[in-house]
């Protein structure tokens, strides 16, 4: 005798494990009418005590909580936390990657191992180490006689992780030096290149040691330098992704003149070479608390179609995906439907 569909929500309800969370069209198809939502839900609601179901794995259409503040809300938040469902995973239920972290290769403060656990803990599905690499000689950045073994590590890893492994790098731009760094990339099969701005001639416009060179400059023509290299990176086009494409802010520092016109430009340039800009969620710690981009460029850039992608910077392993609900939520409000995943430099366009 043939279960009732009744029965067949029952069973799949029961069989929900830890860390996922359907939706309540998903179990009604899977029961077999995906037009029965509503009677799932009714189902759900009078049977789950009663049975001792894992109701609170189930959530609505947006991956989001259907229960209201003060009516079970904040129990559900509470018992799935308590899985360690991050919330952000929650609110989306789509494929999460952060794509900028940072090991001890460079400046990170962790090993490989230490961020996938962490990535494991907090449900994200793909990770890419993205350690420094740059021509002038830094502390913070690999030796180029460590890529090799860079690679080897991350294809062990792949090996075995449950978590979607990918290599990647964050290499610093620098004009006039554009066929040195093809050749260095062009050497190495990773599955994306961050190019980034981190100096203006000798000066590291984002370390905290060199604080005080903003003092030298008036802000307005200080934007107008850092915006014109960030355009230059875009146009080399050796790059898949521009990383912290406004980080000339870190500190505070904002021009008191409009700078739309700057920023309009910028995307344009972003358009018409093709790059990816990244979601970098580390200006929320910083002083400027804010995302980079900024809303106002982010906005100009889906104007132009300018695709995104996600990343932490993260330096520790308790750094993977922050603030990566403020994120989705940012370019959801925006209008993005889409986040960018990279293999072999390749792109493929991911729902959230």
């Amino acid at each position: 005798m043939s279960k009732t569909f009744y029965q067949r929500v029952i069973d799949i309800i029961k069989s929900i494990p830890e860390g996922k969370v359907p939706t309540h069209g998903q179990i009604a198809a899977y029961a077999g009418n995906s037009h029965a939502s509503r009677q799932f839900a009714y189902i759900l609601h009078s049977s789950s005590r009663k049975q001792n179901l894992p109701w609170h794995r189930v959530v609505n259409s947006k991956g989001s909580i259907s229960l209201k503040p003060g009516y079970g809300y904040e129990l559900q938040k509470e018992m799935l936390k308590d899985e360690e469902i991050i919330f952000n995973k929650l609110e989306s239920n789509k494929w999460i990657m952060d794509y900028h972290i940072h090991t001890t290769l460079s400046d990170g403060k962790g090993n490989h191992d230490a961020y996938i656990r962490m990535a494991q803990k907090r449900k994200i599905d793909e990770i890419g180490f993205s350690d420094h690499l740059c021509l002038k000689k830094v502390s913070w950045a690999m030796e180029l006689s460590q890529i090799s073994s860079m690679i080897e590590t991350i294809n062990h890893l792949k090996k075995n992780s449950k978590v979607v492994i990918k290599l990647g790098v964050e290499m610093d731009y620098f004009p006039g030096f554009e066929d040195k760094i093809k050749e260095i990339i062009a050497g190495i099969p990773f599955d994306y290149v961050i190019g980034s701005v981190h100096f203006i001639n000798d000066w590291t416009v984002d370390h905290p040691d060199n604080i005080s060179e903003y003092e030298k400059w008036d802000v307005y023509e200080l934007y107008k330098v850092y915006f014109n290299l960030v355009q230059q990176t875009a146009n080399s086009k050796l790059f898949d992704i521009i990383g912290h494409p406004d980080l000339i802010k870190k500190f505070g520092f904002k021009p008191k003149r409009d700078i739309s016109d700057l920023l309009e430009e910028t995307a344009e340039i972003f358009k018409n070479s093709g790059i990816c800009i990244e979601i970098n969620t580390s200006g929320l710690t910083k002083p400027c608390k804010e995302i980079y981009p900024s809303k106002k460029l982010l906005k100009m850039c889906f104007d132009k179609g300018v695709p995104v992608t996600l990343g932490s910077d993260a330096h520790r392993p308790q750094d993977i995906g922050q603030h990566f609900d403020e994120a989705i939520k940012l370019i959801k409000e925006i209008g993005y439907i889409e986040i960018v995943q990279f293999t072999k430099r390749k792109r493929k366009f991911i729902r959230i």
